[in-house]
């Protein structure tokens, strides 16, 4: 039946075989090309030309293809030069990106640098096989067949992951076989286009010079690496940040320019700011650790870091990078010769970014209400033992102390209860809570302390850096200590003083206790060395404010968000519990000016422009004010002011409601909704021994 059909279809498309003209005259027509008769009376000579079948048409379209792809491929006994040729052919990506020349072997930072130009077949073969997954990459070798993924692996160190890829010679491996002028015709053909255009650095734009970016890049590593741990000295060089990633180098001499000019560079940022949309949005790339590296630093620095600590916690995952902190602990336990090996480095630097994420993390979960993400399931003890690799140096010693701490300040955390899940609690479960955490955080500054002792010993030319990681735990002890006890208030339900407990009470007197210590350590000191000071000073002196700089906030032109934010909100919580719990006039006055202390040095150190700093001056302002007006408000022989001129105390009672925005949104700091409201028994009940009678 289907031999049928296909009969009467073929005699239906039957085509006259005389020209045009000829049938319509009905003449005998001799078919030459023109024919005679059009000719000789100047007609169009036109055939009608058989149409061919659609199917029959495809198969010879593809038929062309195969016979066109198959020329390109090389056969096993001939040589692959053709096939190389191909695939390192340049492309508008490649032409207009810097490091589109040299691409990174591994981009999670082998440091092995294939050049586009010595890519050849067994190159490609070998490093596929040596470094890529089995079921992600194929390769043949006997017929000497590499894919275009496999090209990709070799090139970016890992399989694409859903056809994504953070290198930018990317789109040229896997359209390598297609023709770019169809590929930007089939484009433009539709209504809407993606922009999938990769940006150079910031130096090839022309926003900086060559030299100026150095000095850009060299002031970020005087200070941002402390802050943001995520870099290795020996390996993450000028030269070759900007050969592995573009991203990463903008990112870094972005921020390094605000610190070493002290301003903002407009063109710096918008350009970092469409560097973020092209390589996170719109390319969507793969993992790789130079992305997570910049990555660290936005989460640090930039606007809305919590979108940038989810990205970065999930290329830590894609890394493999929990991974990775296993075996170097794995390898350093066996008491095997560390270090010497590349894969030894390799897996130090991976560990160390991990332990980077991990912290930051902890500190979004505890003091920015984000929930945690990556966990430590063993005892953080054990971190210790990579201080025994020979490639940790003291910016280390300080990451690997910031990994326990937050373990123990997350443990807490979690350890409390939250909204109504308080009241099946007794104050006794809290309080020995709050007294583990008291014995585990003074166990951790004893032996990180005597860990940076011994350190200065064997390692002589880190005694500088140990000494501000020295400072740097006694103040991160201080403000856990605060926070615990702060919390402990808060997950209570306790927010009068007038009514709490004496259990509680002695919450917030800890509190406070460890606020105003930490005061004393931002000012490089010990609470009772400042106020001995402050004691032998004359008043004049004390007005005008300490002249030595403290170094903990000279540093504060590298601080990030984070630092920035909680060194305000610490000297706001210090003088609001002073005045809640009403302490001496006396002792007012000196926190008072020691605050003041603290904003004019980080006036000189930043200029004020910090929104944190704002902050920062409001409170002391405010508070002064309110300590002027309790003056006032004291009688002749020395007493108290009554309650009716306490009430009236305007500047007092604006200080008491100050909360800002940034405390209520951006951060869960605990402690700034404490009030002292004293309950009138007689105002709120009324007399009722007169409606009795």
């Amino acid at each position: 039946m289907d031999h049928d059909s296909n009969e009467h279809s073929s005699k239906r498309r039957k085509v006259p075989r005389n020209c045009g003209a000829c049938r319509r005259s009905k003449v005998k027509c001799d078919r030459e090309e023109p024919c005679s008769r059009c000719t000789k009376l100047r007609l169009p000579c036109q055939y009608f030309e058989v149409p061919q079948d659609p199917t029959t048409e495809k198969l010879k379209e593809l038929e062309s293809e195969i016979h066109r792809l198959k020329t390109l491929l090389p056969q096993s006994e001939s040589s692959p030069q053709q096939l190389h040729n191909h695939v390192t052919l340049p492309s508008p990506a490649q032409t207009f990106l810097p490091e589109a020349s040299t691409m990174t072997a591994n981009s999670a930072g082998s440091g092995t640098i294939l050049p586009m130009q010595s890519l050849d077949l067994d190159t490609l073969t070998q490093h596929t096989t040596n470094n890529s997954d089995p079921g992600t990459v194929s390769s043949n070798h006997s017929s000497g067949i590499v894919t275009a993924s496999s090209v990709a692996t070799a090139v970016t160190g890992g399989p694409i992951l859903g056809g994504r890829s953070d290198s930018s010679i990317f789109p040229t491996l896997q359209t390598g076989f297609q023709d770019s002028a169809q590929r930007d015709k089939s484009r433009v053909s539709t209504m809407f286009r993606i922009r999938n255009e990769y940006l150079p650095d910031a130096v090839d734009v022309g926003l900086l010079g060559l030299a100026e970016a150095r000095q850009c890049f060299d002031c970020f590593f005087q200070g941002n690496n402390r802050l943001v741990p995520v870099f290795s000295p020996e390996y993450d060089s000028f030269d070759s940040i900007r050969q592995r990633s573009s991203f990463l180098f903008d990112t870094v001499i972005t921020f390094g320019y605000k610190v070493h000019f002290g301003a903002e560079h407009r063109g710096l940022f918008l350009h970092l700011r469409r560097r973020i949309s092209d390589s996170l949005m719109l390319s969507l790339p793969s993992s790789s650790l130079e992305t997570l590296q910049a990555l660290m630093v936005l989460v640090c620095y930039w606007e809305h870091s919590w979108i940038f600590m989810d990205l970065a916690l999930s290329m830590a995952r894609d890394l493999n990078l929990p991974e990775a902190v296993e075996d170097a602990m794995t390898v350093i336990s066996a008491a095997k010769a560390i270090g010497s090996t590349v894969a030894d480095k390799e897996l130090f630097r991976k560990a160390r970014i991990c332990c980077a994420v991990y912290v930051l993390d902890q500190i979004y979960f505890v003091d920015g209400g984000k929930a945690a993400t990556i966990f430590c399931l063993d005892t953080p003890r054990r971190i210790r033992c990579l201080v025994d690799h020979p490639d940790r140096n003291a910016i280390d010693i300080r990451l690997l102390a910031q990994v326990e701490l937050n373990q123990i300040r997350s443990s807490v955390h979690s350890d409390l209860p939250s909204g109504q899940d308080f009241l099946d609690i007794s104050e006794t479960k809290i309080t020995r809570s709050l007294r583990n955490a008291r014995i585990d955080l003074d166990l951790w500054l004893a032996d990180w302390t005597h860990i940076i002792e011994m350190d200065n010993q064997t390692r002589p030319a880190d005694r500088e850096e140990n000494a501000v990681n020295q400072q740097n735990l006694r103040i991160q002890h201080q403000w856990a200590w605060s926070s615990v006890n702060l919390r402990a208030l808060s997950c209570m339900g306790a927010e009068n003083l007038a009514t709490m407990t004496p259990m509680q009470r002695q919450f917030i007197e800890s509190a406070k206790l460890a606020a105003e210590k930490h005061l004393g350590q931002l000012l490089n000191g010990s609470l009772e060395t400042v106020a001995a000071a402050a004691a032998a000073s004359s008043p004049e002196s004390l007005s005008q404010g300490t002249t030595t700089m403290s170094p903990y906030l000279a540093s504060f032109k590298w601080a990030t968000k984070f630092v920035w934010a909680k060194c305000a909100f610490s000297v706001l919580l210090t003088l609001r519990l002073a005045i809640l719990l009403e302490d001496p006039f006396d002792h007012l006055m000196w926190l008072g000016l020691e605050a003041m202390n603290v904003a004019q040095q980080l006036k000189a150190v930043c200029g004020g422009q910090s929104e944190y700093f704002q902050i920062l001056e409001n409170s002391v302002s405010k508070f002064q004010k309110a300590v002027r007006d309790r003056r006032r408000g004291r009688h002749a022989d020395g007493g108290m002011q009554s309650r009716e001129q306490s009430s009236s105390n305007d500047a007092e009672a604006e200080f008491r409601r100050y909360l800002p925005r940034e405390f209520s949104f951006d951060w869960n700091f605990p402690g700034l909704d404490l009030q002292c409201v004293p309950i009138d028994w007689d105002e709120l009940f009324g007399d009722f021994g007169e409606l009795i009678n």
